[in-house]
């Protein structure tokens, strides 16, 4: 994969922070990763990122920081062909109706900061073992008319909840992680993400 665009927080609760992502997700996706904090959010346009392998998508407030011509060039992105990895918070979009459509789920909140196993699903079972990790679980409810692929899960209460899904849109392609990227989870995430890239490589986990 050429370079990636990480589109995230810093001045926020450091749970949020882009910080530990940015440090981790070059070795992650063995290449460069550009960053656009909360301050370049609301001037993103499709010359910018229409050149990006991929897009880690998860400010920590886009209804506040993000704006219509920004959520127009993410969408237009993934349309023509652009792959948006979206992480935790970054599936709380607000009235960003464009973004929603690409995540094909409803954002119904979120919870404590708490430790969660993950469990595979599907054809990443086969090749990856549950993750434990402490984070903050955000819990969606998927579009019953758009096909979407679920990798991993998690249980919380008496409910199963979708950790990792992926679905293509249009000529691109667009993975949802219901869990955030945080300084003490995102080492367990590896298996997540290279699972989120390797759909968009290929279409298909690997076995």
């Amino acid at each position: 994969m050429n370079k990636a665009l990480l589109i995230g927080s810093r001045n926020c609760v450091p749970y949020l922070s882009m910080d530990a992502a940015e440090k981790a997700l070059p070795g992650i996706l063995g290449c460069a990763v550009d960053a656009c904090d909360e301050t370049e959010h609301g001037n993103l346009n499709y010359g910018k990122i229409k050149d990006y392998g991929m897009i880690v998508f998860m400010p920590a407030s886009w209804r506040e920081t993000g704006s219509a011509a920004s959520a127009q060039a993410v969408f237009r992105y993934v349309l023509h062909g652009g792959n948006l990895l979206i992480a935790g918070n970054g599936l709380d979009m607000g009235n960003a109706q464009e973004l929603k459509v690409i995540t094909a789920c409803v954002h119904q909140g979120s919870s404590y900061y708490t430790e969660l196993d993950l469990e595979p699903a599907g054809r990443m079972a086969e090749s990856c073992d549950r993750i434990t990790v402490r984070t903050v679980p955000h819990f969606v409810k998927p579009d019953v008319f758009k096909q979407s692929e679920v990798f991993m899960t998690f249980r919380y209460g008496n409910a199963e909840y979708p950790a990792l899904f992926a679905h293509t849109w249009s000529k691109g392609k667009a993975a949802c992680l219901t869990v955030d990227l945080t300084t003490e989870s995102i080492g367990a995430l590896v298996p997540a993400i290279k699972a989120a890239v390797d759909f968009f490589e290929s279409g298909q986990v690997a076995k």
